[in-house]
């Protein structure tokens, strides 16, 4: 499906202007990595690794996952018991990746 069948493109049209806002531009750039790696989970730290030239501050990461949570793209934070420092990570809704042909 197109990044606009999940709202993050189009939310901007309501506010009158003719771009998407650093927001959800940010979460697009998101959405693209989850997409292309095929990723069922993903950590905080691993999208801002990856993504390290677009997001230098941490707090411009959580809009961009706020984002797509609020779309229903990526799980509310959970928490990993590991022994140590709890880990944070959010699970990926299978619904964004294209069906292939021969599956059900």
């Amino acid at each position: 499906p197109a990044a606009g069948s999940y709202g993050i493109a189009v939310r901007h049209d309501a506010n009158g202007n003719g771009s998407p806002d650093d927001t959800d531009a940010d979460a697009l750039s998101v959405l693209r990595w989850i997409r292309a790696g095929e990723r069922q989970d993903l950590t905080r730290r691993e999208a801002q690794r990856a993504m390290h030239g677009r997001f230098t501050k941490v707090e411009r990461l959580e809009r961009a996952l706020s984002a797509l949570r609020d779309l229903y793209i990526i799980s509310g934070e959970k928490k990993a018991a590991t022994g140590g420092r709890a880990s944070a990570f959010y699970l990926v809704n299978p619904k964004i990746f294209p069906v292939t042909k021969g599956c059900a």
